[in-house]
């Protein structure tokens, strides 16, 4: 299975001063393990949370990222086929997701 997603990038200057939140639920229908691979272009303050399974509430936080993974490739495996990925980005962000 190969999939692909990428953040809605929001950010030109027409962009609001509210901050941004998106989630992605992703689920393989495969009860086998599913690797997540992230390439990251996050504002200062902007971060992205990965959970196993589906949903932010419950299931278990896997990894919190932030600018510090920008430039490199970030991998998160998950036992399961499913995962959530949120991402959350601040008011006037100079980030790309």
């Amino acid at each position: 299975f190969y999939g692909s997603f990428a953040s809605p990038d929001l950010f030109g200057a027409a962009r609001g001063p509210s901050d941004l939140h998106c989630t992605w639920l992703v689920d393989t229908q495969d009860p086998r393990r599913v690797l997540l691979q992230l390439e990251l272009r996050l504002g200062y303050d902007d971060y992205v949370q990965v959970y196993e399974g589906l949903g932010e509430r419950g299931d278990r936080l896997l990894q919190t990222l932030s600018y510090r993974s920008n430039h490199r490739p970030v991998s998160l495996e998950a036992a399961q086929g499913r995962l959530t990925v949120a991402y959350h980005a601040r008011a006037r962000s100079a980030g790309h997701g």
